[in-house]
């Protein structure tokens, strides 16, 4: 299925450590495996009740995304791994379609966050690597940096007792390479 991605898109995937699905998963009678083919939208191979998509599978988009994981009622739901067109992967738990719960989402040219989601955002706690070295640990809400957090940037600085209100730091205490404090 992937030879059919443009070059530089089925480069990206090919990168990808494969999915590993949960061998404890308990044999349904009702299920079948086949394939679902949906109007100029995907393509579907993996687990089926119904004609619907149920358990594990894989889905190729029309666009060149693919998931590999877990459906529940012909929706997205439970473990899975989502790779975008753009070369973002998201990797976690997923709710009727959306990310939902523990995951692991890679933005090209940013970094990579590990926490939570909440309705496909970035909410809870996370940390968040970015591709220059700094590392915020801290509180999200709606995909913005907000509540208590600290920063390790790759200069060596640090913030500590961060807070944070819908991205911008309104409060915190920076500590320089050179020992001295700021407090603000």
């Amino acid at each position: 299925m992937l030879g059919a991605l443009e070059p530089n898109v089925r480069k990206n995937y090919e990168n990808e450590a494969p999915f590993t699905f949960d061998t404890e998963e308990k044999p349904d009678l009702n299920r079948t495996f086949g394939n679902k083919v949906e109007a100029s939208k995907s393509s579907y191979v993996g687990c089926l009740i119904n004609q619907q998509r149920d358990g594990k599978g894989l889905e190729v988009f029309a666009n060149g995304a693919i998931y590999q994981g877990y459906f529940k009622a012909d929706m997205r739901h439970g473990k899975g791994r989502f790779m975008y067109i753009n070369g973002e992967v998201y990797d976690g738990e997923w709710e009727k379609h959306v990310r939902c719960g523990s995951g692991k989402l890679t933005i090209p040219k940013e970094g990579t966050f590990e926490g939570h989601f909440k309705e496909n955002k970035r909410h809870g706690w996370g940390q968040m690597t970015y591709e220059s070295g700094d590392i915020y640990v801290g509180e999200w809400d709606n995909d913005f940096k907000h509540g208590s957090g600290e920063t390790e940037y790759a200069s060596g600085r640090r913030l500590e007792d961060g807070v944070y209100e819908n991205g911008e730091l309104v409060s915190g205490t920076l500590f320089y390479t050179r020992g001295v404090v700021y407090k603000g």
